[in-house]
C-alpha cells in the first residue's frame, strides 16, 4: 500500500481517514514510553505521515512497519541501510544535500550537479560529465524546480538520457503547491493538479511521471530543519508575524523527508 499522507496546503487539508488521524495522535501520545502492545497496535494501524508520495510502485509506510518488524527481529530499516548504490543528484539544494550526506555515511557514492563545477559537484551544463555519471548511477534524483515559462531544465537538457538510463530508481522532488487552493476540500494524491498558481510546477510534475514507469514523485510541503527554522529566523531578526485567522501551515522536517526518500 502507499504511505498515508496528511499535510495542509493553503486552505486545503489533506487526510486519509479519521482512523488514520487517530492512529497518528496515538503515535504521538505514546511516543515517550510506548509499551510493546501499543507499538504493535500503532504499527498495524499505520501512523499518519507528513509527506505525500506519488509513484507507480507500492510502498509500505516506513516508520510503523519498521517498528513492528523490529519487535519481531526483522529490522527492515537495517536491511535497507546495508544496501548501497550510486546516486546522481541534480541540484544540491537544502534537502538534496542533506540526503547526500546521509547516503554517503551509509557507503553510497554520490555525484551532484551545481550551476558551476566544484570540488564536490559537477557543472549542470557539462553534458559529458553528467551523462557519464548517469550511465553509472543506480539511482537518480532531481531537486531542480521548473523555470517560469521555460519548463523543467533537467528534462529539457537530459530528458532523453534519463529515459534511456540504466538507473533502477528515479525520483523527483515536487511540491504540494501543485494542488492549488481547494477552498478547504479534502485532497489526496489522486486529486487534480495544476489548478493553482504553480502551473509550471504541475507541468513538471506530470512530465516526470510520464518520463518512465519507475519514477517516484514526492510532493513536499514547507521544509524546515537545521539552519532553517522559525527560531533561527527570530534570532536573525528575519521573522515575519502572520495574523491570518484560520490559516493552516504545512511543514516537514528535512530529515523526515530524507527518510521518506530512502524508504522508497
Amino acid at each position: 500500500r502507499r504511505p498515508l499522507a496528511i499535510f495542509k496546503d493553503r486552505r486545503a487539508v489533506i487526510v486519509r481517514s479519521q482512523p488514520d488521524i487517530q492512529a497518528g495522535m496515538d503515535a504521538r501520545r505514546y511516543a515517550a514510553t510506548p509499551s510493546e502492545k501499543t507499538v504493535r497496535d500503532i504499527a498495524q494501524r499505520g501512523a499518519v505521515q507528513s509527506f505525500d508520495f506519488i509513484g507507480r510502485h507500492s510502498l509500505s509506510v516506513a516508520v510503523p512497519s519498521a517498528l513492528g518488524n523490529m519487535l519481531d527481529g526483522r529490522d527492515t530499516l537495517t536491511e535497507r541501510r546495508a544496501m548501497t548504490g550510486r546516486m546522481l543528484i541534480f541540484g544540491m539544494g537544502y534537502t538534496a544535500s542533506r540526503l547526500a550526506r546521509h547516503l554517503h555515511q551509509q557507503g553510497w557514492q554520490i555525484t551532484g550537479t551545481r550551476r558551476e563545477a566544484s570540488d564536490t559537484a559537477i557543472a549542470f551544463d557539462d553534458r559529458t560529465a553528467v551523462c557519464a555519471a548517469m550511465a553509472s548511477a543506480t539511482h537518480i534524483l532531481s531537486s531542480v524546480p521548473p523555470q517560469l515559462e521555460r519548463g523543467d531544465p533537467v528534462l529539457e537538457r537530459y530528458g532523453d538520457a534519463l529515459a534511456a538510463s540504466p538507473a533502477t530508481w528515479i525520483g523527483y522532488l515536487s511540491s504540494t503547491g501543485v494542488y492549488g487552493d481547494t477552498a478547504g476540500a479534502w485532497v489526496d494524491e489522486s486529486a487534480t493538479i495544476g489548478a493553482g498558481r504553480r502551473s509550471d510546477r504541475a507541468e513538471a510534475d506530470l512530465a516526470w511521471q510520464n518520463l518512465r514507469d519507475d519514477v517516484h514523485v514526492f510532493r513536499l510541503p514547507g521544509i524546515y530543519g537545521p539552519g532553517r527554522s522559525a527560531l533561527e529566523r527570530v534570532l536573525a531578526n528575519k521573522a515575519h508575524r502572520i495574523d491570518l485567522p484560520g490559516q493552516i501551515f504545512s511543514r516537514i522536517h528535512v530529515d523526515d523527508m530524507v527518510g521518506a526518500i530512502c524508504a522508497s
